[in-house]
Protein backbone atom coordinates (compact mmCIF):
# COMPACT_ATOMS: atom_id res chain seq x y z
CA UNK A 1 0.00 0.00 0.00
CA UNK A 2 3.24 2.50 0.66
CA UNK A 3 4.36 1.28 -2.42
CA UNK A 4 1.40 2.49 -4.15
CA UNK A 5 0.86 5.77 -1.87
CA UNK A 6 4.81 6.64 -3.07
CA UNK A 7 4.13 5.87 -6.65
CA UNK A 8 1.04 7.55 -6.68
CA UNK A 9 2.65 11.06 -5.56
CA UNK A 10 5.34 10.69 -7.36
CA UNK A 11 2.92 11.15 -10.57
CA UNK A 12 1.55 13.92 -8.77
CA UNK A 13 4.54 15.65 -8.81
CA UNK A 14 5.46 14.68 -12.49
CA UNK A 15 2.13 15.86 -13.69
CA UNK A 16 2.14 18.90 -11.86
CA UNK A 17 5.74 19.77 -13.15
CA UNK A 18 4.38 19.18 -16.36
CA UNK A 19 1.95 21.23 -16.40
CA UNK A 20 4.17 24.38 -14.86
CA UNK A 21 6.66 23.07 -18.38
CA UNK A 22 3.68 23.37 -20.42
CA UNK A 23 2.46 26.85 -18.89
CA UNK A 24 5.81 28.23 -19.34
CA UNK A 25 6.01 26.95 -23.37
CA UNK A 26 2.27 28.85 -23.97
CA UNK A 27 3.62 31.69 -22.01
CA UNK A 28 6.83 31.57 -23.59
CA UNK A 29 4.70 31.11 -27.54
CA UNK A 30 2.29 34.12 -26.41
CA UNK A 31 5.25 36.81 -25.59
CA UNK A 32 6.80 35.92 -28.91
CA UNK A 33 4.18 37.45 -31.07
CA UNK A 34 3.27 40.23 -28.22
CA UNK A 35 6.72 40.89 -26.31
CA UNK A 36 8.46 42.78 -29.54
CA UNK A 37 5.16 45.14 -30.00
CA UNK A 38 5.33 45.84 -26.50
CA UNK A 39 8.90 46.71 -26.43
CA UNK A 40 8.14 48.80 -29.04
CA UNK A 41 5.69 50.76 -27.42
CA UNK A 42 7.66 51.45 -24.35
CA UNK A 43 10.39 52.29 -26.43
CA UNK A 44 8.22 55.00 -28.49
CA UNK A 45 6.34 56.51 -25.36
CA UNK A 46 10.11 56.69 -23.75
CA UNK A 47 11.51 58.40 -27.10
CA UNK A 48 8.54 61.22 -26.08
CA UNK A 49 8.43 64.31 -24.21
CA UNK A 50 6.04 64.36 -21.28
CA UNK A 51 3.73 67.24 -20.28
CA UNK A 52 1.70 67.98 -17.36
CA UNK A 53 -1.30 70.35 -16.93
CA UNK A 54 -2.39 73.45 -15.10
CA UNK A 55 -5.33 75.37 -15.61
CA UNK A 56 -4.34 77.87 -17.92
CA UNK A 57 -1.50 75.98 -20.22
CA UNK A 58 0.82 72.81 -20.23
CA UNK A 59 4.28 72.58 -19.56
CA UNK A 60 6.90 69.97 -21.18
CA UNK A 61 9.31 68.26 -19.49
CA UNK A 62 12.05 70.45 -20.40
CA UNK A 63 9.84 73.94 -19.13
CA UNK A 64 8.18 74.84 -22.38
CA UNK A 65 4.77 76.35 -21.77
CA UNK A 66 1.86 75.84 -23.87
CA UNK A 67 -1.34 78.12 -24.61
CA UNK A 68 -4.35 77.39 -26.36
CA UNK A 69 -4.87 79.53 -29.43
CA UNK A 70 -8.17 81.20 -30.19
CA UNK A 71 -11.08 78.85 -31.45
CA UNK A 72 -10.32 80.16 -34.95
CA UNK A 73 -6.93 78.19 -35.68
CA UNK A 74 -7.24 75.19 -36.44
CA UNK A 75 -4.71 72.01 -38.06
CA UNK A 76 -4.54 71.15 -41.57
CA UNK A 77 -1.61 68.16 -40.75
CA UNK A 78 0.68 67.67 -38.16
CA UNK A 79 4.40 66.33 -39.02
CA UNK A 80 4.74 63.13 -36.23
CA UNK A 81 4.46 63.14 -32.32
CA UNK A 82 6.27 65.45 -30.14
CA UNK A 83 4.32 64.72 -26.71
CA UNK A 84 2.30 62.73 -24.53
CA UNK A 85 -0.09 63.58 -21.48
CA UNK A 86 -1.81 60.56 -20.73
CA UNK A 87 -3.77 59.17 -23.33
CA UNK A 88 -3.54 62.81 -25.14
CA UNK A 89 -0.76 63.35 -27.67
CA UNK A 90 0.71 66.62 -29.31
CA UNK A 91 1.88 66.79 -32.79
CA UNK A 92 4.08 69.20 -34.25
CA UNK A 93 2.39 71.45 -36.86
CA UNK A 94 5.77 72.56 -38.67
CA UNK A 95 6.95 75.01 -37.05
CA UNK A 96 10.31 75.23 -35.07
CA UNK A 97 12.51 77.76 -33.04
CA UNK A 98 15.58 78.37 -34.57
CA UNK A 99 17.80 77.94 -31.61
CA UNK A 100 17.01 74.39 -29.91
CA UNK A 101 14.22 73.28 -32.58
CA UNK A 102 11.32 73.28 -29.89
CA UNK A 103 7.58 73.04 -31.59
CA UNK A 104 6.54 76.79 -31.98
CA UNK A 105 2.74 75.23 -32.41
CA UNK A 106 1.17 72.06 -31.45
CA UNK A 107 -1.67 70.51 -31.43
CA UNK A 108 -3.88 68.19 -29.50
CA UNK A 109 -5.09 65.08 -30.72
CA UNK A 110 -6.87 62.20 -29.14
CA UNK A 111 -8.52 59.19 -29.82
CA UNK A 112 -7.37 59.97 -33.50
CA UNK A 113 -9.53 63.50 -33.18
CA UNK A 114 -7.81 66.68 -33.78
CA UNK A 115 -8.43 69.04 -30.97
CA UNK A 116 -6.96 72.71 -29.99
CA UNK A 117 -3.87 73.90 -31.40
CA UNK A 118 -1.49 75.66 -28.90
CA UNK A 119 1.75 77.82 -29.07
CA UNK A 120 4.97 78.33 -27.47
CA UNK A 121 4.97 81.11 -24.84
CA UNK A 122 7.04 83.30 -26.77
CA UNK A 123 5.63 82.18 -30.24
CA UNK A 124 2.79 84.81 -31.76
CA UNK A 125 -0.49 85.28 -30.94
CA UNK A 126 -2.15 84.21 -34.53
CA UNK A 127 -5.41 86.92 -35.31
CA UNK A 128 -6.67 87.76 -38.70
CA UNK A 129 -4.82 90.63 -38.69
CA UNK A 130 -1.75 88.99 -38.79
CA UNK A 131 -2.45 85.56 -40.49
CA UNK A 132 -2.00 86.82 -44.36
CA UNK A 133 -4.50 84.59 -46.10
CA UNK A 134 -3.69 83.84 -49.54
CA UNK A 135 -6.77 81.37 -50.39
CA UNK A 136 -9.58 79.41 -48.50
CA UNK A 137 -11.20 75.93 -48.50
CA UNK A 138 -15.29 76.35 -48.14
CA UNK A 139 -16.99 73.64 -46.27
CA UNK A 140 -20.36 73.30 -44.95
CA UNK A 141 -20.84 73.94 -40.82
CA UNK A 142 -21.21 70.61 -40.14
CA UNK A 143 -18.11 69.07 -42.71
CA UNK A 144 -14.59 69.24 -42.84
CA UNK A 145 -14.42 68.69 -46.39
CA UNK A 146 -14.33 71.69 -48.92
CA UNK A 147 -17.71 71.71 -50.98
CA UNK A 148 -15.65 74.84 -52.54
CA UNK A 149 -11.99 76.89 -52.93
CA UNK A 150 -11.40 80.36 -52.84
CA UNK A 151 -7.77 80.01 -54.91
CA UNK A 152 -4.21 81.75 -54.26
CA UNK A 153 -3.28 84.46 -56.68
CA UNK A 154 -0.30 82.92 -59.37
CA UNK A 155 2.17 85.01 -57.19
CA UNK A 156 1.94 81.99 -54.46
CA UNK A 157 1.93 79.24 -56.74
CA UNK A 158 5.13 77.59 -57.60
CA UNK A 159 4.28 76.80 -60.91
CA UNK A 160 1.23 79.51 -61.33
CA UNK A 161 -0.81 79.28 -64.45
CA UNK A 162 -3.76 79.63 -62.45
CA UNK A 163 -7.47 79.69 -64.50
CA UNK A 164 -9.06 80.96 -61.65
CA UNK A 165 -7.76 83.91 -59.09
CA UNK A 166 -10.14 84.41 -55.95
CA UNK A 167 -7.42 86.91 -54.52
CA UNK A 168 -9.96 90.19 -54.72
CA UNK A 169 -12.44 87.47 -52.15
CA UNK A 170 -9.54 86.77 -49.77
CA UNK A 171 -9.08 90.62 -49.45
CA UNK A 172 -12.75 91.43 -48.79
CA UNK A 173 -12.93 88.72 -46.34
CA UNK A 174 -9.33 90.29 -44.62
CA UNK A 175 -10.47 93.90 -44.80
CA UNK A 176 -14.08 93.41 -43.68
CA UNK A 177 -13.06 91.29 -40.52
CA UNK A 178 -10.33 93.59 -39.50
CA UNK A 179 -11.61 97.14 -40.72
CA UNK A 180 -15.18 96.68 -40.97
CA UNK A 181 -17.78 98.07 -38.28
CA UNK A 182 -19.31 95.68 -35.98
CA UNK A 183 -22.67 94.50 -35.80
CA UNK A 184 -24.45 92.20 -34.31
CA UNK A 185 -24.38 88.51 -34.51
CA UNK A 186 -27.73 86.84 -36.48
CA UNK A 187 -30.26 85.39 -34.42
CA UNK A 188 -31.16 82.72 -36.28
CA UNK A 189 -29.59 81.12 -39.50
CA UNK A 190 -30.74 79.90 -42.89
CA UNK A 191 -28.03 78.75 -43.98
CA UNK A 192 -23.75 78.66 -42.52
CA UNK A 193 -20.67 77.89 -44.16
CA UNK A 194 -16.76 77.69 -43.03
CA UNK A 195 -13.93 79.63 -44.38
CA UNK A 196 -11.08 77.92 -43.89
CA UNK A 197 -8.42 80.54 -44.74
CA UNK A 198 -4.74 79.38 -45.50
CA UNK A 199 -1.38 81.60 -45.55
CA UNK A 200 1.86 81.19 -46.29
CA UNK A 201 2.73 82.48 -43.02
CA UNK A 202 1.36 79.72 -40.92
CA UNK A 203 1.61 76.46 -43.62
CA UNK A 204 -0.59 73.13 -41.61
CA UNK A 205 -2.99 75.99 -40.15
CA UNK A 206 -6.24 77.56 -41.12
CA UNK A 207 -7.68 80.23 -39.70
CA UNK A 208 -11.28 79.90 -39.91
CA UNK A 209 -14.42 82.19 -40.16
CA UNK A 210 -18.00 81.63 -40.63
CA UNK A 211 -20.34 82.65 -43.30
CA UNK A 212 -23.72 83.13 -42.08
CA UNK A 213 -27.10 84.06 -43.99
CA UNK A 214 -30.10 85.21 -41.68
CA UNK A 215 -33.88 84.41 -42.14
CA UNK A 216 -33.88 87.75 -44.05
CA UNK A 217 -31.21 86.72 -46.74
CA UNK A 218 -28.66 89.05 -45.07
CA UNK A 219 -24.83 87.80 -44.78
CA UNK A 220 -22.11 88.29 -42.40
CA UNK A 221 -18.77 87.05 -41.41
CA UNK A 222 -17.78 86.40 -38.33
CA UNK A 223 -14.47 85.36 -36.84
CA UNK A 224 -14.82 82.34 -35.07
CA UNK A 225 -11.89 83.12 -32.35
CA UNK A 226 -12.47 87.02 -31.39
CA UNK A 227 -16.61 86.37 -32.23
CA UNK A 228 -16.44 89.93 -34.34
CA UNK A 229 -19.19 89.75 -36.68
CA UNK A 230 -19.87 92.07 -39.35
CA UNK A 231 -21.67 92.47 -42.53
CA UNK A 232 -20.30 90.45 -46.03
CA UNK A 233 -19.32 92.44 -48.70
CA UNK A 234 -21.79 92.38 -51.37
CA UNK A 235 -19.54 90.82 -53.76
CA UNK A 236 -18.20 88.26 -51.22
CA UNK A 237 -22.11 87.28 -50.74
CA UNK A 238 -22.25 86.96 -54.49
CA UNK A 239 -19.63 84.42 -54.57
CA UNK A 240 -20.97 82.57 -52.23
CA UNK A 241 -24.03 81.52 -53.44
Amino acid sequence: MKTNSKKSEKEKKEFIIALVIVGVLVLAFILSFFLPDLIKEWKYKLSLVSFTQTETHVTDENGNKYYVLNRSVEAISTDGVYGLLEDKEYRFIGFMHEKDQTPLYIVEHERDMKGMVLRLETAEEITISNFSPISADICFATSDYPYDYLVAADKYLENGGNNKNDEEYINLIFDALVDGKEVPSPMTQESASRIKLKSQKYPGLYYTVMFITDKNGISYLQDVGSGKCVLSPDKLTVRMS
